[in-house]
C-alpha cells in the first residue's frame, strides 16, 4: 500500500520552495541554479533550500513576443507556473530579464507570489549610490524601458533622483543581440566574449558607473574577473539567486 499525503505538499521543515520557471534559456537556468548552490552557506546537503525547476524551452521566444514579431509568451508561462504550484511550490522565480515585461499578465495565470529580478536588482543599484547604469540586455529589453520604467518607479517610492541608463547604440545593439543568439545556440567562446566585453568598455567611456547584464546569457560569458578592469559587475541573476537563498 502507497503511503497516504496529506495536502501540504510543500518539503518538509520548509515553509517555502520557490519553483523556477525555467528553459530561456536552459543554460541561464541551469547558472541560476548554480548560483543558488554556490551563494548558499551550507556544510550539508540539508542545509541546502528546496527548489522546484521547471525547465521549459518550448515557451516561445519572449525577445519576439516583446517586439510583436512572434506569438506571446504567456500563455506557455502561465502553464509552466501552474505546474510549479500544483508540484507544491510557494513562490515563483523567472531566469529571464525580458520575461518580466509580461509580469503583470503572467500573476493572472497563478495564485503565487513571482520574486521580481528587475525590482530586487534595481534596489541593490540604488543602495550603490551610482549615477549611471550601462545596460546590457536583448532589444526588446531596451524598447520597452523595462529597466528605466522600475528605476522611475523605485526612486519616486524612495523620493530620489532617478539613475540615469546608458544602452549599446543601433550598431552595439545589433551586436549585444547576435552574441546572446550566439551564446543560446551554445557558443561561448573567446569571440562572444571579446565582443560583448567591447560593449562594456562603450557604456564606461560613456560614463556608466557600473554595467548590469540584463540579459541571463550573458553571464555563461562574462564575469567579475573580466570586468573588474573598467567597471563594476551586476548581475541580475546573482540577486535573485540571494533572494531565493534568503
Amino acid at each position: 500500500m502507497k503511503p497516504t499525503m496529506d495536502k501540504d505538499t510543500r518539503c518538509p521543515n520548509h515553509q517555502n520552495v520557490v519553483g523556477v520557471i525555467g528553459g530561456m534559456g536552459p543554460g541561464a537556468t541551469v547558472k541560476l541554479f548554480q548560483y543558488v548552490v554556490e551563494l548558499q552557506k551550507a556544510t550539508s546537503d540539508e542545509d541546502h533550500v528546496p527548489l522546484l525547476i521547471y525547465n521549459n524551452p518550448q515557451i516561445p521566444n519572449n525577445n519576439k513576443a516583446v517586439l510583436q514579431t512572434g506569438p506571446s509568451s504567456v500563455p506557455a508561462m502561465g502553464y509552466t507556473a501552474r505546474a510549479l504550484e500544483r508540484a507544491g511550490a510557494t513562490h515563483l522565480a523567472i531566469p529571464c530579464n525580458t520575461a518580466h515585461c509580461f509580469l503583470s499578465e503572467l500573476a493572472e495565470w497563478t495564485n503565487l507570489p513571482i520574486l521580481d529580478m528587475i525590482d530586487l536588482t534595481i534596489r541593490s543599484v540604488f543602495d550603490m549610490q551610482v549615477s549611471r547604469i550601462g545596460l546590457l540586455a536583448t532589444d526588446g529589453t531596451v524598447k520597452i524601458g523595462l529597466y528605466q520604467k522600475v528605476i522611475e518607479k523605485i526612486s519616486k517610492e524612495l523620493n530620489t533622483r532617478p539613475i540615469g541608463t546608458i544602452v549599446p547604440n543601433a550598431k552595439g545593439q545589433c551586436e549585444v543581440d547576435d552574441c546572446i543568439l550566439r551564446i543560446k545556440s551554445g557558443d561561448v567562446g573567446a569571440d562572444v566574449q571579446r565582443r560583448l566585453l567591447i560593449e562594456a568598455q562603450s557604456l564606461t567611456s560613456r560614463g556608466a558607473d557600473i554595467i548590469i547584464t540584463g540579459c541571463t546569457e550573458l553571464p555563461l560569458v562574462l564575469s567579475d574577473e573580466l570586468l573588474s578592469f573598467c567597471v563594476k559587475f551586476v548581475d541580475p541573476m546573482r540577486i535573485l539567486a540571494l533572494e531565493i537563498i534568503r
